[in-house]
């Protein structure tokens, strides 16, 4: 009989609860999550277009650097875990409304904040879902490099993060790469693991597509990341200095503009333009003006597992998507196709890139189109969004079910 009633409760049941959980849906968006970082953005504003609720029980902070050791400074480290622990009375005062919700969001940076939610979650026998976006341990060891692997601060961060990770019903990775490195480096049962791409702000990153035009205007578009390898830009631009019709438009600052700069000065590069200042509020016309969207140039194990905003960014513009060919770009892109890829840390390659597309407007048409229709299929804030809902759903649909079994059996 209990074997009867299961199987009917996960068929009939499961499947009418799923269909109205996405109907009702309601969902905390728990932290001192930074409003205006991309992935939150992104799927606030997801969540919104698939008429989700949402509560926010936030303290909006802004993201700062964290790239070097002054950033990690004891007053510093307070400051941040005093900020976190603010989102205490926010708890009290809306604990009603927390209760109504279907599930709990950690946004980002939530690798303090998972502690808070956790408790919180299994007090009201909510779930709770965490996208970490970045990965503690690998980005000071790895990416910034400021400390190394066998350093007592990276053997306690990557401890910290094997336990933060175990605790949330559904962890979200970027790409199955990354998935593998929560696997393999942080004990993560891959059954709690799902993917969703970065994506892109369709708001902000709206379509303009590539204007026919003797002109080759080339765009990096970012932070100056070491992981970026602007380096190998510049020094693509330089092979290509007498090429009067390609531009490079360098479009932000960061940890590695000086030098970039002082490099293309030492080589006195024309065809190179910095817009030091511009931001994502008023980098519009510069952006819209581009050809081709630069991705990762860079060679490193973090560039190999993992793609920059940047390229979803360039898909939505309607741009060619221009990164270097890695097991990441593989998974997401086609060679020719959608984007173009070139071996990584080699400006020659790059260059030769480059060529080719400034004496072929219809292969940069083609492939501009076909990236944006990717884009269209599975990068928009609507579609990341949705991949979480569905998740979500069946996730609180088999709580559900199993409390309505124990109650008919009992």
């Amino acid at each position: 009989m209990l074997n009867f009633l299961k199987k009917e409760f996960q068929t009939n049941y499961g499947r009418s609860r799923l269909k109205s959980l996405h109907k009702f849906m309601k969902i905390c968006f728990f932290g001192t999550y930074d409003k205006k970082y991309s992935s939150n953005k992104i799927i606030l504003d997801g969540f919104k277009k698939n008429f989700i609720k949402v509560l926010e029980i936030n303290n909006d902070i802004r993201i700062t650097p964290l790239n070097n050791s002054n950033h990690l400074a004891i007053l510093n480290l307070i400051k941040r875990l005093w900020i976190k622990l603010s989102l205490i009375p926010l708890i009290f005062k809306n604990l009603s409304k927390i209760k109504k919700c279907d599930a709990i969001y950690v946004g980002y940076p939530g690798h303090i904040d998972i502690l808070i939610s956790y408790p919180l979650a299994k007090l009201l026998g909510k779930k709770l879902i965490f996208y970490p976006c970045i990965i503690l341990y690998i980005t000071f060891t790895e990416d910034v490099n400021l400390f190394t692997k066998d350093s007592i601060y990276a053997k306690l961060l990557k401890i910290y993060e094997r336990f933060i990770y175990k605790l949330p019903d559904l962890i979200y990775s970027d790409i199955p790469l990354q998935k593998d490195v929560f696997i393999n480096q942080f004990g993560v049962d891959p059954k709690k693991i799902k993917e969703i791409p970065i994506g892109a702000d369709d708001l902000i990153y709206t379509y303009s597509g590539v204007k026919n035009s003797k002109n080759l205007n080339v765009v990096y578009y970012g932070l100056y990341s070491p992981l970026h390898g602007v380096e190998h830009i510049i020094n693509a631009a330089k092979i290509l200095k007498n090429q009067k019709n390609v531009k490079f438009l360098m479009v932000g600052d960061g940890q590695t503009f000086d030098q970039n700069y002082k490099l293309a000065k030492k080589n006195k590069l024309k065809n190179v333009i910095f817009y030091k200042d511009a931001t994502e509020d008023n980098a519009k016309e510069i952006l819209n003006s581009g050809h081709l969207f630069l991705g990762h140039a860079q060679k490193s194990p973090t560039v190999f597992r993992t793609l920059p905003n940047k390229v979803y960014q360039g898909l939505a513009l309607g741009k060619v998507v221009i990164t270097a060919d890695t097991p990441a770009s593989r998974g997401v892109f086609n060679h020719l196709g959608n984007a173009y890829l070139f071996k990584p840390a080699n400006p020659k390659d790059l260059a030769k890139g480059i060529l080719l597309l400034s004496k072929n407007p219809k292969l940069v048409s083609k492939i501009a189109e076909n990236g944006y229709k990717l884009y269209i299929s599975r990068f928009t804030p609507k579609m990341i969004a949705k991949k979480i809902i569905d998740d979500v759903s069946i996730l609180v649909s088999k709580q559900k079910i199993k409390g309505a079994i124990k109650y008919a059996a009992s």
